[in-house]
């Protein structure tokens, strides 16, 4: 909306504000409630972005490294064989990361790297 035809719409209860109301009389968008932006951020790629690079920071070990020191301690050997190359290998990290991600205790991570993994399966 152009600022002469914005207006300010106040919800008591932000969970009952009804956005196709106000994008139907004004023919505008109406702005996403807070908690509306928290969850579209947890969701967010960037969200995966920032978490990742403060992990790294911190010195914590990503996915892969404790997946090496899982298998290290259960005395599984790499299932990953000398033959997989390629796209083939691709598809065994990606499917392996998939479960690696189950177990992350932050449900929106799951959601965001499950949606990620399955985007990059979808390409290959």
């Amino acid at each position: 909306c152009a600022d002469i035809h914005a207006a300010g719409v106040y919800n008591k209860n932000p969970k009952d504000s009804h956005p196709e109301l106000v994008e139907g009389l004004l023919g505008c968008e109406s702005e996403k409630t807070l908690e509306e932006k928290r969850e579209e951020f947890l969701e967010s790629k960037i969200r995966l972005q920032l978490d990742y690079i403060i992990s790294k920071l911190s010195g914590r070990r990503g996915l892969l490294g404790t997946a090496a020191i899982l298998r290290h301690q259960l005395g599984k050997e790499d299932v990953a064989s000398e033959l997989d190359s390629g796209k083939t290998l691709l598809l065994k990290v990606l499917e392996y990361s998939k479960n690696l991600v189950r177990a992350l205790p932050d449900a929106t991570m799951v959601s965001s790297l499950n949606g990620q993994i399955e985007d990059l399966l979808s390409r290959i």
